[in-house]
């Protein structure tokens, strides 16, 4: 199973929303030896949220949405260069 795009609506951000949604991916993976890999733009605070759920570095794809986008895209006032992934193996029981 593949997902894309999960995200919260910005004014329910910092609510508990995002790692509830995680957490249900988890529980749901969680036995059946799934590895989890997320991919994000190179932003602080998002960077920090999926270390703070337990995610760790896998790799970054460097220029990605500057190569693969037609317009620049930017959150919280920066612009998204690098795309950079996290991972996270939930092991079967």
């Amino acid at each position: 199973m593949k997902y894309k795009n999960l995200a919260t609506y910005e004014q329910f951000q910092r609510n508990g929303y995002g790692r509830r949604l995680l957490n249900y991916v988890f529980d749901y993976y969680k036995g059946k030896g799934a590895t989890v890999l997320v991919g994000t733009g190179d932003i602080p605070w998002i960077v920090s949220f999926y270390k703070s759920c337990g995610f760790i570095f896998s790799h970054r794809l460097t220029n990605y949405f500057l190569e693969h986008y037609d317009a620049p895209i930017f959150e919280a006032g920066v612009q998204l260069k690098d795309k950079v992934y996290f991972k996270m193996d939930l092991q079967a029981e």
